[in-house]
């Protein structure tokens, strides 16, 4: 089965460039920006948890980035990691906020 991969920022340079390799691995959503604010934190909560993604990427320019908690339990995402497993996160990943707390956080 495909993956199912939220791309973020998909319509800037990088997204651009990134979204023919991901499409190589699975099905992308790639919300264009007027499609999905990502300062607004209801709407991309609303696009995590209604398109279910397996993968998401974030290649969105850092001025509009915020970093929401990968296990936030208000997402409601059921990673499918084995028990032994644990994902692969990057610094600033590592540091990401709770949903309830990204509309208080300054743009990194």
């Amino acid at each position: 089965m495909p993956l199912r991969i939220l791309l973020l920022g998909g319509t800037g340079q990088l997204g651009r460039a990134l979204r023919p390799v991901l499409e190589a691995t699975g099905t992308v959503h790639a919300p264009a920006r007027q499609e999905l604010d990502l300062t607004d934190t209801a709407a991309l909560r609303h696009a995590v948890v209604s398109s279910r993604p397996d993968v998401v990427v974030n290649a969105a320019a850092p001025a509009a980035e915020r970093t929401l908690a990968w296990d936030d339990p208000s997402v409601g995402i059921q990673w499918p990691l084995l028990s032994d497993q644990s994902p692969i996160l990057s610094a600033k990943d590592r540091q990401g906020l709770r949903l309830q707390d990204l509309k208080r956080a300054p743009p990194s």
